[in-house]
């Protein structure tokens, strides 16, 4: 998967993530921007933001799921953008917010 931490900052357009132990893992202050990408199929979470307040990821035009486990989750002084996306058919949940996240 894509694992972004400590004021990383990529972006990337219409690529697919699958797969993979994790999909997209933003955390202890990284950021990115993903436009168009597809995530689906992967062992654990399909995306996955913590510790990223300051400068939360964006997630514009995205498929999240199939995946055996959960779709999205923010949590952990988490935040994220998401705008125009699809989160569906992940086995547990599509969207959680756990603790401090927003």
């Amino acid at each position: 998967g894509v694992a972004i931490s400590k004021d990383g900052d990529p972006t990337l357009i219409g690529c697919t993530v699958h797969s993979c132990n994790s999909g997209i893992s933003v955390v202890e202050g990284g950021h990115g921007t993903f436009k168009n990408v597809e995530v689906h199929d992967n062992a654990t979470c399909q995306v996955e933001v913590v510790d990223c307040r300051l400068q939360p990821p964006v997630l514009e035009e995205c498929i999240i799921g199939p995946g055996p486990s959960l779709g999205v989750m923010v949590r952990s002084s988490g935040t994220c953008i998401m705008s125009n996306s699809s989160i569906s058919g992940n086995a547990l949940i599509g969207f959680l917010l756990d603790g401090a996240g927003a």
